[in-house]
């Protein structure tokens, strides 16, 4: 009878959680608000502990041609935050969601770049060059056009539209739920605008298991370009009220409670 009511609980469960909103918590914000220095070594305005505690640093590591208060100059580099184990421990979980977005204006030269880097991340390359360490790039062109890359660096393209001027909202969503490290290694997203009213681009899939050690921003020889409003969000799923009435009922609300505790650390 223990049994019995232990397989209940759990498909209760189960069927419960399928009713369920998407809750994202912001975990890095950066709003280039300085007077013109460098970028290197300053400090992300919003950096989770979680993030720390896995490892992961606040401070930028920035190639020269980055300025505090997100403008660009002539010089093909990156910049990017220490993750360090907290996206690639949330593969298979239903915390594995992620959403890079960032605003970006290319003037001049080539073009600007978000990314997440696996940890042969480099700020004298962009994220395509040399070995490649990007493992999902949207990147804006000066030309007025978006691509978007799988990767390792260049690879996997995913055409965007043209004609595009001004500023423009990319958004990248590295989606790692299904990660099983055998036939599924997740997959990733690339938006134009917000990836919930704007266009999507394409979908690629992953076909090896990956690393996402850095997320960050690549320039190509762009002047005059810049970043505005760069920010990661962990997206997790919230049972509705309803559900969460049923599963206090089952007895089994303590674990959601716990777990809710944890992800807003």
């Amino acid at each position: 009878m223990l049994s019995l009511t232990k397989h209940w609980i759990a498909a209760l469960a189960t069927v419960c959680l399928m009713s369920s909103s998407l809750f994202a918590e912001v975990v890095i914000v950066e709003n280039f608000g300085g007077g013109g220095a460098a970028l290197n070594g300053t400090t992300a305005d919003t950096f989770s502990g979680g993030i720390v505690t896995a490892g992961g640093s606040a401070t930028w590591q920035a190639g020269s041609s980055f300025q505090d208060n997100g403008a660009t100059t002539f010089n093909t580099q990156s910049a990017f935050l220490d993750l360090g184990s907290f996206v690639n421990d949330s593969k298979g979980t239903a915390d594995g969601l992620f959403d890079l977005s960032a605003t970006i204006s290319p003037t001049s030269g080539g073009w600007l770049a978000i990314s997440f880097f696996n940890d042969d991340a480099n700020t004298d390359r962009h994220f395509a060059e040399s070995i490649g360490s990007g493992q999902g790039s949207l990147l804006y062109r000066d030309t007025g056009e978006l691509d978007g890359f799988g990767g390792p660096g260049a690879d996997n393209n995913i055409d965007g539209p043209n004609g595009l001027t001004g500023d423009q909202q990319l958004t990248v969503v590295l989606d790692l739920r299904t990660h099983d490290n055998t036939t599924d290694f997740g997959n990733i997203s690339f938006y134009q605008g917000d990836s919930e009213t704007g266009a999507l681009l394409g979908t690629h899939s992953y076909t090896s298991d990956g690393d996402f050690q850095y997320v960050g921003i690549s320039n190509n020889r762009n002047t005059l370009g810049s970043f505005s409003n760069f920010r990661l969000e962990q997206v997790s799923a919230v049972p509705e009220p309803g559900s969460l009435a049923v599963l206090a009922f089952a007895g089994i609300i303590p674990v959601l409670t716990r777990r809710k505790r944890r992800a807003a650390s």
